[in-house]
């Protein structure tokens, strides 16, 4: 494979990441959380009672990342962090039901706004995007 063509993925990847980042960032500002914040969110709406080490790894964050942000979250009374009783060590962490309202309501904005996206790109190239990238993601694993 040229070495210049694989060098030119790797850099779009990239753009794309920062530039669709910096995209969602802006979208969900007027509700006061960032991308980084809603992610830990969905994490936890999905997996509820999980611990920060679940969350910074599914993240690929370091786990004091991922307790510095999740602080910041109950400080703001969107999740909520319970001890376990089995070990002391570990808190589960819970979302609020003002953090699931605004959980849902920057996913559905997102969502919405996503279409900007993918605007004047067919589903079969987003198809054939989804299984690229994921096999790359299996080449680096």
């Amino acid at each position: 494979m040229n070495y210049n063509k694989t060098l030119q993925v790797g850099i779009n990847i990239s753009q794309v990441h920062w530039s669709l980042q910096n995209f969602i960032n802006k979208k969900l500002r007027p509700n006061g959380i960032t991308l980084d914040k809603l992610r830990i969110m969905s994490i936890v709406n999905s997996n509820e009672g999980c611990c920060q080490q679940f969350i910074a790894d599914s993240l690929f964050k370091t786990k004091t990342a991922i307790a510095n942000m999740t602080e910041n979250l109950v400080k703001e009374d969107l999740v909520i962090r319970i001890q376990d009783p089995d070990n002391r060590r570990l808190n589960k962490i819970f979302l609020t039901p003002e953090g699931k309202n605004l959980h849902d309501k920057c996913i559905s904005e997102i969502t919405d706004n996503m279409e900007q996206v993918f605007t004047d790109i067919k589903k079969e190239e987003i198809n054939n995007l989804l299984k690229v990238l994921e096999q790359m993601k299996n080449n680096i694993e």
